[in-house]
């Protein structure tokens, strides 16, 4: 839906400047006397994929709010194209395109008309506003539906056509708060496709999830915010690696343990190594390197044989607790 502020400066897809997508200084944002979000600071470049991680209540839908205009700072300052919304409101507003969680549409009208009341409080002239609707409905797949109320659609249908919506006027730069959650596997592959697509135009992308493995396929660099604090920041291999704390090896037992020896062999292992069998898998688990081989050598000393060793791929659901320290609330996925 259109931020504030929207006029003509809206007719042509707005062009980044060369001074960052997005960049917030020290912003911080109160919920009456609940700090949503304290001091963060962030820039997102143009060209790229950018996802604010973190649990239920860290921060991330204020954030994005604000960003879109429709939230007040407490202080600080955030820019969007190089301008700032209290100073600039036409050309800041004209950089972006927002989806909440929440999709804002009218039941009773088909997609299209929706579209089309929403490209005129945009201010787009007829002929573009009928070539824009067409061109995102093919986007989210509803080109079909169009002309059918928007009640008889599924939640995942809802959800692509408010995403359409915040596409019509081809911001630089498109804001989407948590755009997956409780969509089917077609509507996120659509979403998948839209988002990298206007990546790879050299638009900018900033989305919220609380799903690490979204974070880990989607994003460029994310934000990880806990308690509306900056916790890290960077690609997500800098943050898997910044906070990786175990050295994990996994191997394949020439022969199954039997239930006495396995109980022997874990009275020897010392309380910093993990150690778990499951039939003729092993994994173990160290804090570093050394222990790690100490615990090798103690396998070879017990006799038993193991076919081969491998390094799992790290990924960032591999150290949920220690990215999200407080733990996460609601419907999060940290499943290998």
């Amino acid at each position: 839906m259109p931020p504030p502020g929207v006029n003509d400066s809206l007719r042509r897809g707005a062009v980044m400047p060369e001074t960052g997508a997005v960049v917030l200084d020290d912003v911080s944002i109160r919920l009456g006397n609940y700090p949503a979000v304290d001091g963060l600071t962030l820039r997102v470049e143009t060209g790229e994929i950018f996802g604010l991680l973190g649990p239920n209540g860290s921060g991330k839908s204020s954030t994005l709010a604000a960003i879109a205009g429709v939230l007040e700072t407490h202080s600080g300052s955030i820019r969007v194209g190089g301008h700032l919304q209290k100073d600039h409101p036409a050309e800041y507003a004209r950089f972006i395109g927002y989806s909440a969680q929440q999709p804002a549409l009218y039941d009773e009208l088909s997609a299209h008309a929706n579209l089309d009341f929403i490209a005129c409080l945009y201010d787009l002239p007829r002929q573009r506003r009928r070539l824009r609707i067409a061109h995102v409905l093919d986007q989210v797949g509803l080109t079909h539906r169009a002309r059918e109320r928007v009640g008889t659609y599924s939640g995942g249908m809802q959800r692509r056509l408010h995403l359409a919506a915040s596409l019509l006027h081809e911001p630089a730069v498109l804001l989407l708060d948590e755009p997956s959650v409780a969509l089917d596997a077609e509507s996120r592959d659509v979403l998948f496709r839209v988002v990298t697509a206007y990546r790879d135009e050299g638009r900018t992308v900033v989305f919220s999830t609380h799903l690490l493995d979204e974070a880990e396929e989607w994003c460029d660099r994310v934000a990880v915010l806990t308690r509306g604090r900056l916790t890290a920041y960077g690609s997500p291999a800098d943050v898997l690696h910044s906070h990786t704390t175990k050295q994990v090896l996994l191997g394949i037992l020439q022969a199954e343990l039997t239930e006495q020896a396995e109980v022997a062999l874990r009275r020897r292992f010392d309380h910093d190594v993990v150690f778990r069998i499951d039939a003729r898998r092993i994994r173990l688990e160290a804090a570093d390197l050394e222990q790690l081989g100490q615990a090798l050598t103690l396998l070879g000393a017990e006799g038993i044989e193991v076919v081969s060793w491998h390094t799992p791929v790290a990924r960032l659901d591999h150290v949920a607790e220690t990215v999200f320290p407080d733990g996460v609330e609601g419907e999060a996925c940290f499943a290998s």
